[in-house]
């Protein structure tokens, strides 16, 4: 190995190259993203990136590990071995979790990580209907604080940053309000050729189906949304509405320990890489 270095923003290029080494779909939007929220370490080797791996925090308690990946030509070298160890290192005793690709489960699972649920990502042309709801209207600038005390409440930990950029990136922004309280909201963006619904927080599964209605309504890509491990009521809509499970992928959770938060209000995440 010649080295382990962080990655900044202006390695998106590479670090898209790394990906797409493994199909991975991220574009460099994506990776410019993930690379200004976390602390991204990258293995080059005779000056060519050829690995990553990203820790992202939230608060001081809780962190993801994400855009674990090395290339084809390295796997099985020990490359993901020494990303995942620095990764863990640098988490210190803040509760880490990742969404596990089938090919790096076991590496998780040798390292401390315990299974603690799946998300299921659903796809397709959408067949539903709009919401004609009094209780769904659009985001205003003046529901900001609702929305990041509602997401952090659910996720145990403040995510401003990350919300940040997901509202900015957002062409559609909904929230459920009800006696003028806002009791969920929901994102969506056009990316990859899809129509991405994401995150997607709410105190019961009438806000979150009302939500989801109306984001995906009049879509005219395919849409896509990532359902929150044990989130039935969202899957079912999912399915009636024309969309199908694509990909499930597990929650993982190291030394299995319990994740803070209300985690029954999550109910579409906001990626695999950051829950």
């Amino acid at each position: 190995m010649d080295f382990l270095r962080p990655l900044v923003p202006s390695d998106a290029a590479a670090c898209t190259r790394v990906s797409s080494s493994r199909g991975w779909p991220h574009g460099e939007a994506e990776w410019r993203m993930v690379l200004e929220q976390g602390e991204a370490l990258g293995v080059l080797l005779d000056g060519r990136l050829e690995g990553t791996v990203v820790l992202t925090r939230f608060g001081q308690s809780i962190a993801s590990i994400s855009m674990m990946v090395v290339t084809p030509g390295q796997g099985r070298s020990g490359l993901g071995t020494a990303l995942l160890s620095a990764a863990l290192e640098a988490a210190g005793a803040a509760t880490v979790f990742l969404y596990a690709t089938e090919m790096g489960h076991g590496l998780y699972l040798r390292h401390g990580f315990v299974d603690a649920g799946a998300t299921v990502r659903l796809i397709g042309p959408f067949s539903g209907r709009p919401p004609h709801r009094t209780d769904i209207r659009h985001l205003r600038r003046a529901d900001h604080p609702a929305v990041l005390a509602l997401d952090e409440a659910a996720h145990g930990a403040p995510r401003h940053g990350l919300l940040a950029w997901h509202l900015a990136a957002a062409d559609q922004q909904e929230v459920a309000e009800r006696d003028g309280v806002v009791v969920g909201f929901g994102l969506a963006r056009d990316g990859l050729g899809r129509r991405i619904l994401g995150p997607v927080v709410a105190r019961d599964e009438d806000a979150t189906i009302g939500i989801c209605s109306a984001l995906a309504a009049g879509a005219t890509l395919p849409v896509q949304l990532d359902v929150a491990p044990g989130e039935k009521g969202l899957l079912a809509w999912g399915r009636s509405a024309g969309l199908a499970a694509a990909e499930t992928r597990s929650l993982m959770v190291r030394h299995g320990d319990p994740l803070p938060g209300e985690r029954g209000l999550i109910r579409a995440l906001a990626s695999r890489a950051h829950g």
